[in-house]
């Protein structure tokens, strides 16, 4: 069989992208097409550039700072890439490569890490600061189009494959389509090696790990943090650094970025990683525990399927400030093994993944 993938963009280095490389690496004569790719991340994927096929969007100058100026042509773009001569083509979507259109005689595999929040949810997406809702406001008419757009899309595969069962419900609500569930992986190889930082760490210290924008709801840990007086580090980077950085109390550092080897010191060392967004998957909770590190984490969404309460965390149930200061007193460390975070964290291995797809593809053969 002749197998293509789709990929939306290769423009960060994050949870989809490792887990689509992973898929390349598994398939390496399909071609992978995508609308821009950047050097830095292409060098973090080692995929060979020669495989890729990039729209029009890969010549447009500092693509890095103008990608969203032009979001509106990218429903287009991957209408527009023709699969004829493939006999199976494998999206990879948390925007639009679903929406690519394929012949009757080609077999089209959608596995949606999420319907995008920011046309199914945006309010909660953009937030309630003033350039949330500023953003929301000014970007409405072109939301409504958006929807509509992806709705359409969403009918296109011929199989649809969410990675947990949140995402599988957000499918079927938007999209009317019924999922198969494959869950992703932790790159348990990442936390082989650790470094400690060049500054100093506090004794006793909580970690969060994500990208700092608004829906991520960073500011629930940051005032908790203010209101108990427990020493938090923040490891990420986002649009939303600012106003976090105006709410941060004395306890509370927000690191920026930080390389992999440190960041695994950091993780491991932590008392807990406090996960106070609902995520689809949210895999910082298995990549806590397989450092054998227990997660705080509010209880929705992809945490729910992730964490074993009491063996590998907790859970707040509001996503407030008091809720997790509540969390967050009574959190006892002593009370995890980091014999069964770790084996709890291995049963979502990349092998495990890989395998899954292996036998998924044999079935079509």
């Amino acid at each position: 069989m002749k197998i293509a993938l789709v990929h939306d963009d290769f423009m960060q280095w994050g949870g989809a992208e490792r887990l689509f490389t992973a898929l390349a690496e598994m398939l390496p004569e399909s071609p992978i097409f995508t609308s821009m790719v950047s050097d830095d991340v292409l060098t973090k994927s080692k995929l060979d550039r020669s495989r890729f096929h990039t729209s029009w969007m890969d010549k447009i100058p500092a693509k890095k700072i103008f990608n969203k100026a032009v979001f509106a042509w990218y429903p287009m773009t991957f209408e527009n890439f023709d699969f004829t001569e493939y006999d199976i083509v494998i999206s990879s979507s948390t925007r639009f490569a679903h929406g690519i259109i394929t012949k009757p005689s080609t077999r089209h595999i959608a596995y949606i890490n999420s319907p995008f929040r920011g046309f199914w949810e945006p309010r909660a997406y953009f937030g309630d600061s003033r350039a949330g809702k500023l953003s929301y406001w000014s970007l409405l008419p072109l939301l409504s189009y958006f929807r509509e757009w992806d709705y359409i899309a969403g009918q296109r595969a011929d199989i649809v494959i969410a990675n947990s069962q949140t995402s599988r419900a957000r499918v079927q609500k938007y999209y009317r389509r019924d999922a198969q569930i494959m869950y992703p992986f932790v790159d348990l190889d990442r936390f082989k090696h650790s470094a400690k930082p060049s500054f100093t760490l506090p004794d006793e210290y909580f970690v969060v790990v994500s990208r700092l924008v608004e829906w991520k709801r960073i500011d629930v840990v940051i005032q908790a943090a203010n209101a108990t007086g427990k020493q938090v580090l923040i490891i990420g980077t986002g649009p939303d650094k600012a106003r976090l950085e105006d709410l941060a109390g004395s306890t509370v550092k927000l690191l920026g970025f930080v390389p992999d080897d440190e960041a695994t010191y950091i993780l491991e060392h932590a008392t807990a990683l406090i996960h106070p967004q609902k995520e689809d998957f949210g895999m910082t909770v298995l990549e806590a525990n397989a450092v054998g590190t227990p997660v705080i984490a509010y209880k929705r969404g992809g945490a729910t399927e992730t964490v074993v309460e009491g063996e590998t965390g907790t859970f707040f149930k509001k996503q407030e400030a008091s809720s997790l200061s509540e969390a967050l007193s009574q959190f006892d460390r002593s009370l995890y093994d980091k014999e069964v975070m770790v084996a709890h964290a291995q049963t979502f291995s990349k092998q495990s993944f890989l395998n899954g797809w292996r036998e998924f593809l044999d079935h079509l053969a």
